[in-house]
């Protein structure tokens, strides 16, 4: 009897620890068909995989049964053997094969798995494995494996800082495209501030500074692609006569009643800093109030193709739900009661199309096509059809409002960058973007300069000087 517990028992235990490995696979190959780029990771979802990873590794115990051979093969155990070389080498081969080409196909991947396991096998061959098992003392293990190698980067890093990134290996046309390229609003400097009761409005007049202490006659509202239209909005006001404040936050909608939502819950940062900005703009002496946002990311949920980061959800009290039909009612919602209060409290609303977004940096495309001689017809323009699609539904929804609201202006740059099928990245030999989607302060001016030619400005001065 004794004998017959003992194989009842093991019995059980080893039916367990099969059942347990079955479900743990079963668990982690459907996550690698339900998982996507914009789920919350890590949380539960990275406590899910390691469950059920333990599960996996649990049913080794067995020494035997279906999934221990198919792990135990020769391929999947030399796998094994590589993860690590294969953890370490995999990110630098992606990035180096981003950096030369824009985007990566089938092909791509292939050639960067391909890479990834030579220099992974011949890390683990000649340097893992032989390091593992030298026999030297432990002290000499952590001065030597650790100490020296950080001290080392460490020392490389200052370098590489104090030599500014040793700049002058580039041509020098890839210098200058480069300076262009990172040029920003916010390195400019003024000796002079706005009344500091505007906050949370930046108190940089952008504009005519000279105006000050009168008050503002604009207010530019929006997320970041608000703040890189202030070159655009200062050239406006130098050639206009006056002076603008910008108030926002990267990522947040300038909406009011709507709110940028997480988990299911409002982000109050985002709902906080609009609520406030209204405030002030319903009780200045502004006559007009500037609107620019990434529209299409909020429409869409989505960023640029390639582009890390999670969705975008917009939502209300109504319904907090993370969908894209729901981000999509509270963006027309939003967008239409801003502009409705707006119109309400003696605004003038006038709206920025948004710029095109890339799947991949434009400036630094260019760059590279100035630095390397085999690179001299690579693409950095953008399908326009890719860009059009991109905007369809948050451009239907700015042009209903248009039509509703003839106070409303739209002021569109993208006819002035996109033509002949391609949106460009630069224009006049000057690169447009800082990165895939922001455009620098050069090219903001630039956009500026070509608006002022056009019948649509010449509307825009007649609110501004009536």
């Amino acid at each position: 009897m004794l004998i017959h517990g003992k194989q009842d028992a093991l019995f059980a235990r080893e039916s367990a620890l099969a059942i347990a490995g079955l479900v743990g696979a079963l668990v982690l190959l459907s996550l690698f068909f339900l998982f996507e780029e914009g789920i919350v990771f890590p949380g539960f979802n990275a406590a899910l995989v390691s469950v059920a990873t333990a599960m996996v590794i649990l049913n080794g115990e067995l020494r035997k049964g279906v999934l221990y051979r198919l792990l135990s093969t020769r391929i999947l155990a030399l796998i094994g053997r590589l993860s690590f070389s294969l953890y370490l080498w995999h990110w630098p081969v992606l990035v180096l094969y981003r950096y030369y080409f824009n985007s990566i196909d089938a092909v791509g991947y292939a050639a960067c798995a391909f890479l990834t396991f030579l220099l992974a096998f011949l890390s683990w061959r000649y340097f893992e494995k032989p390091l593992r098992y030298l026999n030297v003392q432990k002290k000499w293990v952590f001065i030597g494996y650790f100490i020296l190698p950080v001290l080392v980067l460490v020392m490389i890093a200052k370098d590489i800082k104090r030599h500014h990134g040793y700049d002058d290996r580039m041509p020098e046309q890839a210098r200058h495209l480069y300076d262009i390229s990172v040029s920003s609003f916010d390195d400019i400097t003024k000796e002079v501030s706005a009344d500091g009761r505007y906050r949370p409005f930046e108190l940089v007049p952008i504009g005519d500074e000279h105006l000050l202490p009168k008050a503002p006659k604009a207010l530019l509202w929006g997320d970041s692609h608000a703040g890189h239209f202030r070159p655009f909005v200062e050239e406006l006001g130098l050639k206009n006569g006056f002076y603008s404040l910008y108030g926002g936050a990267g990522g947040c909608p300038p909406f009011i009643g709507v709110d940028l939502i997480k988990h299911g819950r409002p982000e109050a940062e985002c709902t906080d800093t609009n609520n406030q900005v209204f405030e002030v703009i319903k009780n200045s002496d502004a006559t007009l109030v500037f609107l620019a946002g990434r529209w299409a990311m909020y429409a869409e949920t989505t960023r640029s193709e390639g582009e890390k980061g999670s969705h975008v959800f917009l939502g209300d009290s109504s319904d907090y739900s993370e969908s894209l039909e729901n981000s999509r009612r509270a963006f027309r919602k939003g967008m239409e009661a801003t502009i409705q209060q707006l119109i309400a409290n003696n605004k003038q609303p006038v709206l920025f199309e948004q710029v095109p977004s890339y799947p991949f940096s434009p400036s630094n495309c260019l760059i590279k096509k100035a630095t390397y001689s085999w690179m001299k017809d690579e693409i950095c323009d953008v399908d326009m059809e890719y860009v059009t699609k991109r905007q369809a539904y948050a451009n239907a929804v700015i042009m209903e409002l248009e039509k509703k609201y003839p106070m409303l202006m739209v002021i569109r740059v993208n006819d002035k960058i996109c033509k002949d099928g391609w949106c460009k990245s630069e224009l006049r030999g000057v690169p447009l973007y800082m990165d895939n989607d922001h455009i620098n302060d050069s090219g903001s001016r630039l956009l500026f300069d070509r608006y002022q030619h056009s019948v649509q400005y010449q509307q825009l001065q007649k609110l501004i000087r009536p």
